[in-house]
């Protein structure tokens, strides 16, 4: 082997123990940042309990009685989908750790929300606050899944 094929290897050896070291880093970040979403999305289900298909119902009835209408329809049942209970600070969740929610009428819901949905029920009418919302405006996003009953 030649002294230029030696110093590649040399250099070859240090760029992939680097580049690994990276991937280490990359992925101890994730596994962190995954463990802290689920902090955060355990102690935001405290302040809520599931939703039954009736509940969506009704947000969705006040969509359509306010001229609103259907955007997705799902031929599966409803899921993910819960109730606050009680006003509470959201703290923003991404992905699969992201929470779908109702907000009854007298609940307030603060604080960013990441990938969160709200679906807020107000005493004039109801509001969604999603993902890309800055605030609360009129639904843009009103799914009918195979079991959503309007009361």
């Amino acid at each position: 082997m030649t002294a230029l094929q030696e110093r590649l290897n040399r250099s070859r050896e240090v760029a992939l123990a680097s580049q690994q070291a990276e991937w280490d880093r990359r992925l101890n970040d994730c596994a962190a940042e995954s463990a802290r979403m689920d902090r955060v999305r355990a102690k935001m289900l405290e302040w809520l309990r599931p939703a039954q298909p009736w509940e969506y119902g009704a947000w969705l009835e006040a969509v359509m009685a306010s001229g609103g209408q259907p955007t997705h329809f799902y031929d599966y049942p409803m899921r993910g989908m819960y109730v606050a209970l009680c006003d509470f600070p959201a703290t923003p969740l991404y992905g699969s750790a992201s929470l779908s929610i109702i907000v009854p009428k007298g609940i307030e819901v603060t604080g960013e929300l990441g990938h969160i949905d709200l679906f807020i029920m107000r005493r004039r009418g109801v509001l969604f606050r999603g993902f890309h919302d800055s605030a609360p405006r009129q639904p843009t996003f009103a799914p009918v899944w195979s079991d959503t009953l309007i009361p």
